[in-house]
C-alpha cells in the first residue's frame, strides 16, 4: 500500500473551456508578433525617501541641533 495506482477517473484531465480573449490574443501574436517587454521606469525618489526616517532621532541629538 505504499504506492497506490490512480483509477481511470482520476487520470482524466479536465476539459479546457474556450476563451475568446485568449483566442484573439493568440491570433494577434501570430499576425503581429510578440509585444516588446516593458521595463519599469525608476522614480526620482526612492521608496526609502518617500517612507521617511525609520527611527526617530535620539533626544540628545535633537537638543544638539537646537543649540547649533
Amino acid at each position: 500500500m505504499v504506492a497506490e495506482s490512480k483509477s481511470a477517473v482520476e487520470m482524466v484531465q479536465k476539459k479546457k473551456v474556450f476563451s475568446k480573449v485568449k483566442a484573439v490574443k493568440d491570433a494577434a501574436r501570430v499576425n503581429i508578433g510578440m509585444p516588446k517587454s516593458t521595463r519599469a521606469i525608476p522614480d526620482a525618489k526612492t521608496k526609502a525617501e518617500l517612507r521617511g526616517d525609520k527611527h526617530k532621532k535620539a533626544f540628545g541629538e535633537l537638543l544638539e541641533e537646537e543649540q547649533e
